[in-house]
Order: C-alpha cells, then sequence, then structure tokens
C-alpha cells in the first residue's frame, strides 16, 4: 500500500482500530489515549490509512460527536496479509536456523 510501511506506526494504527473500535467508529483521541500519543500525531497518522483505503471517516453519532474512523475491509484483508507474510518469514527462519545444525 502506498505510504503505509508494514513496520510503522500505520500498523499500530490499525491494530488499534481493530481490536479496540471490533467495527464501530471511534475518534482520534480515543486512539492516541490507547496508543498513548498525542491526537495530533495520531490524526497526521490516519491521512494515508484513509487515502490508501484502510480506515474509513465517518462524522460520530450522539455519543460520538465529530469524526471518527474505523477500519475498513480493506484495512482487515491487509493486516492478515502482514501477518501472515511476517509467520512465513519467521518460519523460513526457523526453518534455516534448523538446517544450519
Amino acid at each position: 500500500m502506498s505510504g503505509v510501511r508494514r513496520d510503522s506506526v500505520h500498523l499500530e494504527l490499525l491494530r488499534a482500530l481493530d481490536a479496540v473500535a471490533g467495527g464501530v467508529a471511534v475518534p482520534a483521541r480515543e486512539l492516541a489515549e490507547v496508543l498513548g500519543t498525542p491526537v495530533q500525531f495520531v490524526s497526521a497518522k490516519l491521512r494515508p490509512l484513509r487515502s490508501a483505503g484502510l480506515v474509513l471517516k465517518s462524522w460520530g453519532g450522539e455519543d460520538c460527536p465529530g469524526r471518527a474512523y474505523r477500519i475498513s475491509e480493506v484495512g482487515r484483508e491487509y493486516l492478515a496479509q502482514v501477518d501472515s507474510a511476517a509467520k512465513r518469514l519467521v518460519g523460513a527462519r526457523g526453518a534455516g536456523d534448523l538446517a544450519s545444525e
């Protein structure tokens, strides 16, 4: 995905949205609290995720006024791909370690 690195805060944000929100839109302030970072930092990092279609922005309801964000299906698929690739890499490294013994 353009602008989204696999080893970055972008993945942390996606995972937080997936875990915290459970498909429900949450404000950037709540994400910032979960991650322990300033809300301005989170807002800036959400932009490339939105541009890539991994995160959706909506206007919150009565219980969550203002902008709110949730992970998209594309975002969930992206996380699954990243996690799958990481498992394959760990498995390949483990197999390599056994071959060198």
